[in-house]
């Protein structure tokens, strides 16, 4: 945990890092997920109180984009002992022309393309980060703004 915890202080201090939030479907309403992208070059995944999958199944990161090919998997991963995952995606070819993440239910060791149960969802990338070009530089004036959201956890105050 000391590890993950070095990465991602390390990624939020960068001044192109966007905090993308997942919506968890009714199987993960439970959950709680994040990823955090660092210009077009890396991404951290975050979850918490993940859902006990079937046997023989890992849970698959997809990045979808806006070209061809629409879904990209970034990877499988479980969830530790207590249901917790983090991962870390630092491949630019996987990460350019971001839309979407999402995490999906599939067999072990994954699918060429997501066909198991959607557990989790970001917003659209254009809404919950700016526009980023292929140099890693923000092409909006302030990278850092964003726009009030309602609390990830309900009845609680941010």
């Amino acid at each position: 945990a000391g590890e993950e915890n070095a990465r991602l202080i390390d990624a939020l201090s960068t001044p192109d890092a966007h905090l993308l939030p997942f919506k968890g479907v009714e199987a993960a309403a439970d959950s709680t997920a994040y990823a955090l992208l660092v210009g077009n070059s890396r991404l951290l995944f975050v979850a918490s109180n993940l859902p006990q999958l079937d046997d023989g199944h890992q849970f698959q990161l997809w990045v979808l984009r806006k070209g061809d090919p629409k879904h990209i998997s970034a990877g499988v991963f479980n969830a530790d002992e207590n249901s917790h995952a983090f991962m870390t995606v630092a491949d630019r070819a996987i990460l350019s022309d971001l839309s979407l993440v999402e995490v999906t239910e599939e067999p072990g060791g994954g699918s060429e393309a997501p066909t198991g149960t959607k557990l989790f969802e970001t917003a659209s990338a254009e809404t919950t980060h700016p526009a980023v070009s292929d140099s890693g530089k923000s092409t909006e004036a302030n990278p850092r703004a964003e726009s009030s959201s309602p609390s990830p956890h309900p009845g609680t105050s941010q």
